[in-house]
């Protein structure tokens, strides 16, 4: 144990030649009683797969895509949104006693056929994030839901919201995007609506 984070910890530092002591350390962890003995092709293979990790910049924040310009992901989820949308599938939605909205909840498809609405500048920005476009999609659960590499909007109607007291900081994508609204009152809306009906 005492070895894998001093590799861990040289690999960090990204130092080219081996650190002092390393045979002292490899021999101490090697001697100590344990349930079951460690081997020095172990530890090594450990050491490798840490330093390939460690150079592929999965912890460089500007690779993130939560990193992206707030602009550009707004755009991008409006398209795709969009995009949706032109497909026609109405539901109606009893908000309350009186209300019934129809709603268009969109249409489905494929990840990649979204991805043919980003120009070729947005597909390499994507393509340099970890996780690229699906992950962007992901990141804004509030707006889509995937499921078998299919994207549609997300039907808030049939979520089961938890009712605990919470202040919404968070604006409600469907209030203030969705040609129809949002289809939960701003009362049951996980979300805080600026239209409060």
């Amino acid at each position: 144990l005492l070895y894998i984070i001093f590799v861990q910890i040289c690999f960090v530092g990204r130092r080219e030649k081996p650190c002092e002591n390393v045979e002292l350390k490899v021999e101490a962890v090697l001697s100590q009683p344990c349930g079951r003995p460690l081997h020095v092709s172990s530890i090594e293979k450990l050491a490798d797969n840490s330093d390939k990790k460690s150079n592929t910049g999965e912890n460089d924040p500007s690779r993130n895509c939560n990193n992206l310009p707030r602009s550009f992901t707004d755009e991008l989820v409006y398209r795709i949104a969009a995009y949706l949308l032109q497909t026609k599938r109405l539901k109606r939605i009893r908000l309350d006693k009186q209300r019934v909205l129809t709603w268009n909840l969109g249409g489905e498809a494929k990840i990649s056929d979204c991805l043919l609405l980003l120009d070729a500048e947005e597909k390499l920005m994507m393509k340099n994030m970890f996780g690229g476009f699906k992950t962007l999609l992901k990141n804004n659960h509030q707006t889509f839901q995937i499921q078998a590499g299919k994207v549609r909007l997300r039907d808030w109607s049939t979520v089961e919201i938890k009712h605990k007291e919470m202040k919404k900081t968070k604006p409600c994508w469907f209030d203030s995007t969705h040609p129809n609204g949002c289809p939960l009152t701003s009362d049951k809306c996980p979300f805080l609506h600026t239209y409060i009906f």
